[in-house]
């Protein structure tokens, strides 16, 4: 992490065992996101007077290049009533991992996409090899072969068709796995 870890107490004393516990749930959310550039926690009991629900509140604020902020809260929900401090921190990290992977996950476009929006369109077509390339929106070049489409012929391909895709690491860059073909169709004349 770029920055150190910031820790902020709200109308509740400091606790070394939080701190350690909090700082050993970052330590975890790095080791599978090690780029994240800045943390910062609130620990908070903002209702003094509460006679009913959970009176704590955590909230971490992540930041991810190029750009990202993650916001996860936890606790003073319906469903948290009567949660101790330690397990609403270990919550509110819960969130924040799930809000980390799902933003690594986009980051390496191993996101599904939804069948009817095309992310790339067929640039390049060697039918007689077997191979091609598509463009996505980002305007990369990524290879494909006969065995990445799945269900359409590969002879039937054209260039300028639109597809979605997975992406892979290959040898010699990204590869187009699970492309999928959008076949547009003719529109129906209305009577």
């Amino acid at each position: 992490m770029q920055v150190p870890i910031e820790i902020a107490y709200h109308q509740i004393d400091k606790s070394e065992a939080i701190d350690q516990l909090i700082r050993e749930k970052t330590d975890h959310l790095e080791e599978f996101c090690d780029h994240i550039t800045s943390c910062a926690i609130v620990v908070e009991k903002p209702n003094l007077h509460q006679r009913s629900g959970n009176p704590y509140r955590v909230r971490i604020d992540l930041h991810v290049p190029p750009g990202h902020e993650i916001v996860a809260v936890a606790g003073q929900q319906h469903n948290e009533m009567h949660d101790d401090l330690q397990t609403v921190v270990i919550d509110a990290f819960e969130k924040a991992e799930r809000q980390l992977k799902e933003l690594n996950e986009r980051q390496r476009g191993d996101t599904k996409t939804h069948p009817h929006e095309p992310v790339a369109v067929i640039t390049q077509l060697n039918l007689e090899e077997g191979y091609g390339y598509v463009t996505d929106l980002d305007g990369r070049d990524i290879y494909f072969d006969r065995q990445s489409l799945v269900g359409h012929d590969f002879e039937k391909l054209s260039l300028g068709m639109p597809a979605v895709f997975t992406v892979e690491s290959g040898p010699n860059g990204p590869v187009a796995t699970m492309l999928r073909v959008t076949v547009l169709s003719e529109p129906s004349e209305r009577l």
